[in-house]
């Protein structure tokens, strides 16, 4: 499955991913290996990032400053209380969704991170562009998130052995994005 996101202008979004909701049990495989968000610089990196629900974050703290990371987004409340320096803490995304990061500490700290439901997903190339391979066969909805312009879905079908291409548009005309949160 290929295709693009678009913003209403018709540019791509800075950050910007894809991914289908509906995938059968057993057509997917959850990642085992651990997404790790560094603190450095009394900044949070990456500042956006896509995590397969189920996964774990680890978050060493780089920095010489003590940091202490919370989120109050209904996907994944948490608190990581006061890190120092040197130390390393996890966080577990069970449950799909938005998630708001900052540190109680440091405001200009934040990140995003979207947890999507299975593997079948896709972070846009600079022109918006996205693929997702391996998908079975069947009917699915579609996703497509970006901080600028917020979640917008459509359904799809992903006929056997065919291409299947979709065009994701924030905006589009005569076309509402459906709201979701």
């Amino acid at each position: 499955m290929a295709g693009q996101l678009l913003l209403s202008s018709g540019l791509p979004p800075k950050y910007g991913v894809v991914y289908l909701e509906g995938a059968p049990a057993g057509s997917w495989t959850p990642p085992r290996e651990r997404i790790a968000l560094s603190l450095r610089g009394a900044r949070i990196s990456p500042e956006f990032f896509v995590v397969v629900s189920g996964q774990t974050v680890q978050v060493p703290n780089d920095d010489r400053l003590i940091h202490s990371l919370f989120s109050l987004s209904a996907a994944r409340p948490f608190d990581l209380g006061h890190q120092p320096a040197g130390e390393t803490r996890t966080l577990t995304m069970d449950k799909p969704g938005v998630v708001n990061i900052y540190c109680n500490i440091h405001d200009s700290m934040q990140a995003l991170a979207v947890v999507v439901p299975s593997t079948f997903y896709a972070v846009t190339a600079e022109s918006g562009s996205f693929q997702l391979s391996g998908v079975p066969a069947g009917r699915y909805r579609i996703v497509g998130y970006s901080p600028q312009a917020g979640q917008l879905s459509q359904p799809v079908e992903v006929r056997p052995k065919e291409r299947t291409n979709s065009k994701l548009q924030f905006g589009q005309p005569g076309r509402e994005p459906e709201k979701r949160k």
